[in-house]
């Protein structure tokens, strides 16, 4: 269950709330630089609020779905498309597999959050799934579904 980096943006860097408990040793915090708008969109999709998105910057990358998902990008608005069709900025859209998502540039702002139902699954690093590089062409980035947020009998939640 993957997206496939067909054009890698300008820095694209999939990144959570950062490693809290590292400052002590000299490690920056790091992780989303929008906390409020990388939330929200991971709730829009149905996530954990603190689930792994991929961060974009000034203008973003072109993915290849090779699953059928539900996604956002959420924060300045950037033109999305998928298929070459346009998607309204800060509103979720289903990715079929072979879909091609392209996020180009954004008229105001700097940077959203690319979420996906069930966040992104990255290796940990000192307590957080933050990157440490940006994404490159041709790599895949794996969707984790332990982040999804749960159905209970009372709701969601």
């Amino acid at each position: 269950m993957s997206l496939t980096v067909l054009d890698a943006g300008l820095h694209s860097l999939p990144v959570d709330l950062g490693r809290t408990g590292s400052r002590a040793l000299g490690v920056p915090l790091g992780g989303a630089a929008d906390r409020f708008a990388f939330r929200l969109g991971n709730l829009l999709v149905g996530n954990q609020s603190d689930a792994v998105a991929v961060e974009v910057t000034l203008k973003g990358p072109t993915l290849r779905a090779e699953i059928e998902t539900v996604a956002v990008v959420f924060g300045a608005p950037f033109v999305v498309s998928v298929n070459g069709r346009e998607v309204s900025p800060n509103t979720t859209f289903q990715l079929r597999a072979g879909d091609t998502l392209r996020i180009g540039g954004t008229p105001t702002g700097c940077r959203a959050y690319l979420c996906v139902a069930g966040g992104f699954d990255t290796p940990m690093v000192l307590g957080s799934r933050s990157a440490l590089e940006p994404l490159k062409a041709s790599e895949k980035i794996e969707i984790d579904g332990r982040t999804a947020r749960r159905e209970s009998a009372g709701g969601i939640g």
